[in-house]
């Protein structure tokens, strides 16, 4: 018997999301999520209709955003 396991990579370790994937990795609202990516604060990426984001945009974006402690 060859049985064939289909198993889903979790969210945290994935490298691209989904827009409501990202969200609930990330546990910023939609809006927010759109506000910075309409301002040019977040990157994304664009599959024919479809937006997605990248763990790099993510990662950018904290790197951009971080405060350094005194």
């Amino acid at each position: 018997m060859n049985a064939t396991a289909t198993t889903k990579t979790p969210l945290n370790e994935k490298e691209v999301w989904t827009e409501t994937e990202f969200v609930e990795v990330t546990g910023i609202s939609r809006q927010t999520l759109r506000k910075l990516r309409n301002s040019g604060q977040l990157g994304f990426l664009r599959v024919g209709d479809s937006v997605r984001y990248a763990r790099k945009h993510l990662d950018e974006f904290i790197r951009k955003n971080e405060r350094k402690l005194a």
